[in-house]
């Protein structure tokens, strides 16, 4: 005998599972109509009062979004309290998620992407964010509507207790980084999403694939997304709306734009606003500098203390980490310390953190994610160990436009650990040397850098190392 839900709907059999629960096919015995009903389940850990508080947050929310009335967000039928949990009847769609039907050519992922930033649209209009937009997340129907799926689940998208309890609610490589960062979200977080999911429709993978969880939960916060292959002239949209920063990402009427002109066949013109093209961050001054030799510091990921990992290589209890906060960056270098590495200048705050430089030296520091969903010295051991595969295997530098890195090796008694690679730059024949380091819970990057052939490849080594273990003194 099948369940009855609610006295009402009749579960049948299951069409999926996922990380939120488990997506039913069931009969409406009160209309005679064949629905779908969402078991919403909650991750191992929650307290009990905050379960109750999230389910019926998670029910009001729901039946918010029943209110939207748009030809492709899902239609929500009613929303049920059981179990001491959420079930969500939904129209019952005949199709396939867009993650089972690529890659697609440039044009048809552009019209898919059209639809579905009316319907963010329409949503965002009434004040609902969806929080989880993903490849299987939007359906093809076989009437050709393209639908959107699941907004009864944005509240709990959105909470990151739940992440720190242990569950990582939303998908890894579709949730825009300041949501990673714990800083609010908004309309440009839907549309961050909406781009890795259009890249991965036209690709084929996701622009920030990675082996394991904490390599792609890394990825988004600190690096840029693997150039594009098959997108044509889709690839600048794509990556100006996975731009890391929400408020330099197009708005959704030119985001409509450039996509309606790649689905009508055309090449979109990227505004002077919008970012056409991922130049590294320290790049422009690389190449405008008559700077003899640099020396970059980069904060890569800080750790906080005493939250649990996400992700299944999560451990099964918090593991605290030394840093309880992100160091300041300009302390990291007295003044006499950076004019022994060679700077003249004082040490200037910047956006996300801090710069020496003026002469054959620069240090610049900067902050990724100081508060959010990482945490713990075994996910930055993770994260560190994924790098330095990376860059192993790879012949591109993460740092630089088309340049070839070689000569990955350990680095002793720096930090917890660290190694350092050379690499070539494609774009001004510049040179560079980078040391990456681990200390607990957080991953600092080094590069010394000269783009006029004074120094050997030796000497740059030696540099970046010499720059790595004065900063990792201060730590």
């Amino acid at each position: 005998m099948t369940r009855l839900l609610a006295g009402r709907y009749r579960l049948a059999e299951p069409l999926g599972r996922g990380g939120m629960g488990t997506v039913w096919r069931a009969h409406d015995e009160a209309l005679g109509r064949t629905v779908a009903v969402k078991e919403l389940s909650l991750p191992r850990g929650v307290a009990p009062d905050h379960r109750a508080r999230l389910c019926e947050r998670a029910i009001r929310e729901a039946r918010v979004s029943s209110r939207l009335r748009h030809a492709s967000i899902i239609r929500v039928h009613d929303v049920i309290a059981e179990d001491d949990r959420p079930w969500i009847v939904m129209e019952l769609l005949a199709g396939r998620a867009l993650d089972e039907a690529g890659p697609l050519p440039p044009a048809r992922a552009a019209a898919i992407g059209l639809t579905v930033l009316e319907a963010l649209g329409a949503a965002h209009a009434q004040g609902v964010l969806h929080r989880d937009v993903k490849p299987g997340n939007v359906f093809l129907c076989d009437d050709g509507r393209v639908v959107l799926a699941d907004f009864g689940i944005a509240s709990l998208a959105g909470d990151v207790s739940l992440t720190v309890a242990g569950g990582l609610v939303g998908s890894p490589g579709y949730i825009a980084p300041e949501r990673l960062r714990d800083e609010p979200a908004g309309p440009p977080s839907d549309l961050w999403s909406l781009g890795a999911t259009l890249y991965t429709a036209v690709e084929g993978r996701s622009p920030f694939e990675r082996r394991t969880v904490a390599g792609v939960l890394g990825a988004v916060l600190t690096e840029e997304p693997r150039p594009p292959e098959r997108a044509g002239p889709l690839a600048p949209v794509l990556l100006a709306l996975l731009e890391k920063n929400p408020a330099r990402r197009p708005p959704p009427e030119a985001a409509r734009t450039l996509l309606r002109s790649v689905a009508s066949g055309g090449t979109p013109a990227i505004p002077d606003t919008v970012p056409a093209t991922r130049a590294p961050r320290h790049g422009a001054r690389w190449a405008a500098a008559a700077v003899a030799a640099a020396v970059a510091v980069a904060l890569v990921v800080f750790l906080p203390d005493g939250k649990k990992p996400t992700g299944s290589q999560a451990p099964a209890d918090p593991v605290r980490g030394r840093f309880t906060a992100a160091p300041q960056p300009c302390s990291l270098l007295t003044p006499a310390e950076a004019t022994r590495l060679g700077a003249r200048s004082a040490a200037r705050p910047e956006a996300q953190g801090c710069s020496w430089g003026g002469g054959t030296v620069e240090v610049w520091l900067q902050h990724f994610a100081p508060r959010g969903s990482l945490s713990a010295p075994s996910l930055a051991e993770e994260y560190f160990a994924d790098k330095k595969r990376q860059l192993t295997v790879s012949a591109h530098s993460a740092d630089t436009i088309d340049s070839t890195q070689s000569g990955v090796a350990d680095v002793p008694s720096v930090a917890d650990a660290a190694f350092a690679y050379d690499a070539t730059d494609g774009v001004d024949a510049g040179r560079s040397s980078t040391v990456w380091l681990r200390s607990s819970n957080l991953v600092l990057k080094v590069v010394r850098a000269d783009h006029t052939g004074a120094t050997d490849a030796a000497a740059l080594r030696g540099g970046a190392v010499e720059a790595a273990r004065t900063v990792a003194a201060h730590l």
